[in-house]
């Protein structure tokens, strides 16, 4: 069991699932809208959730993008992501890329997305080498 603490939400990882508690009602429901609406083949499955408890319990769909190598096929899965998040019309400009054992990538964390035009986001994250790194400002 791994563990981590987001802006709004405390994350535990048990076996092949993730359940999250958040600490406010517009980040819980914010998630819960776009894990809903947005397809299987690029999000985690929504097991269960609980509005009372603000806890959502979604499949576990690997590390985050910038600690592995991603697959050969990384370019077209990019691709259809982009293309699935603008048929919604979703901006998610902070959104987290993942990739599990088996080379499928898929986008986690939707509760800072919003409505509008789709965009890889704030943190300006580029594909270089197969990986996707960060790019930091200079100081």
């Amino acid at each position: 069991m791994s563990k981590w603490i987001g802006r709004n939400v405390i994350c535990v990882k048990e076996s092949d699932r993730v359940k999250k508690n958040y600490n406010n009602r517009e980040s819980y429901e914010n998630e819960l809208k776009w894990v809903k609406l947005l397809p299987d083949d690029i999000t985690p499955v929504l097991i269960s959730f609980n509005d009372e408890k603000l806890e959502i319990i979604e499949s576990y769909c690997g590390l985050k993008a910038s600690f592995i190598k991603l697959p050969e096929d990384y370019l077209t899965q990019l691709n259809n992501i982009k293309s699935s998040m603008k048929k919604y019309n979703c901006d998610g400009c902070d959104c987290e890329i993942v990739c599990n054992e088996s080379g499928k990538i898929k986008i986690i964390d939707f509760s800072g997305f919003s409505e509008g035009e789709f965009s890889w986001g704030r943190y300006k994250k580029v594909i270089d080498n197969g990986q996707i790194k960060h790019k930091t400002k200079k100081t």
